[in-house]
């Protein structure tokens, strides 16, 4: 995450800035960049937001900045290591010893 330096002269009052907030899950310290989440896309969690202009000036030096006005909602893209399902030889193979083992023991 890169913090924004505050200018030591106060700014021209039209400028504005253009954010984007970008998020990630940064598994334990190990992946400290954005550039190092993207390359971990298939093991972390990451998201990001539109682009958004703040609708005031830059805040000079001791000012208060402005809310992130313009933000709006965004989803994260949640990576699932999916628990893999028994292969369906491997059911119907158990199915059938269930059903042997069940006549087995009703014929005893």
């Amino acid at each position: 995450m890169t913090i924004p330096v505050f200018p030591t002269s106060p700014p021209n009052r039209s400028d504005r800035a253009t954010f984007q907030l970008r998020v990630w899950d940064n598994r334990s310290g190990t992946i400290r960049s954005w550039d190092e989440a993207l390359i971990a896309r298939g093991v972390t969690t990451f998201g990001y937001s539109d682009l958004f202009t703040v609708p005031y000036a830059l805040a000079a030096a001791g000012e208060t900045p402005p809310n992130l006005e313009g933000l709006q909602s965004f989803n994260l893209i949640q990576v699932f290591n999916p628990v893999p399902e028994p292969g369906v030889n491997i059911t119907v193979a158990i199915g059938i010893a269930v059903f042997v083992l069940h006549r087995r023991a009703r014929a005893s």
